[in-house]
């Protein structure tokens, strides 16, 4: 583990929680000339961990990320930003089971339902989920959070959920962190939505012109306008 951790230029941690051994198998050999992983116990980690922060100053921060998950070490070469998407682009959607932690928080939206009058109403009732009949059919009155991310999903949470369609659980390799050149990237950072960032960058480039314009800057930008 030590040597690895000293060839690979990014080393990071994945949870392997909840994940059947068949998919990881499956996206590990996918995924193969990009990134290697390596499944080893805590306490040998640990130990790599130590041993390689001399020449890695900063790699001993993922401990306590280990406490909290079923590690695996991944190595590679590739640039971190490629391989959070690599990773999330090999997750399928899964239902909710009871027990489970939600990843995410989850909304029960306002509107018309698909559900006839009955005891779905006592269901929604129950979950806090404001209900009425419009046209034969139950309505949802207002959008109602039914669990915040970190909330562990209850059977009547699953079972509401299913009825819904909505499968919350992602099946994957779930990216902990990645370190590389002194600094650890955590999953916050490296998942970014492209289609969000592309739009602040078309708006920065919008506000910008605009003060120039105003500000009557000028520059072969905006000299014309």
């Amino acid at each position: 583990l030590k040597a690895l951790m000293d060839k690979a230029s990014v080393v990071g941690i994945i949870d392997l929680t909840n994940l059947p051994s068949p998919q990881f198998q499956k996206i590990k050999h996918k995924l193969r000339d990009k990134l290697q992983i390596v499944v080893a116990k805590k306490s040998l980690i640990k130990l790599a961990l130590k041993d390689t922060e001399a020449k890695k100053k900063g790699l001993m921060e993922f401990n306590a990320k280990l406490e909290h998950c079923m590690p695996a070490l991944l190595f590679s070469e590739e640039d971190v930003f490629k391989i959070s998407k690599n990773l999330d682009k090999n997750k399928s959607k899964a239902p909710a089971k009871a027990g489970q932690i939600s990843p995410r928080s989850i909304t029960i939206p306002a509107g018309p339902t698909a559900f006839a009058a009955g005891p779905i109403i006592g269901e929604l009732g129950k979950a806090g989920i404001k209900a009425t009949i419009e046209n034969g059919k139950v309505a949802i009155q207002e959008d109602k959070i039914l669990l915040n991310a970190g909330d562990e999903i209850t059977q009547e949470n699953a079972d509401l959920l299913a009825k819904f369609k909505i499968e919350p659980i992602e099946i994957g390799l779930n990216l902990v962190g990645l370190y590389k050149d002194g600094q650890i990237f955590n999953q916050e950072v490296l998942f970014i939505d492209d289609e969000e960032y592309k739009s602040n960058i078309q708006q920065a480039a919008q506000e910008a012109i605009n003060l120039a314009v105003f500000s009557v800057y000028p520059s072969k930008d905006v000299i014309e306008l």
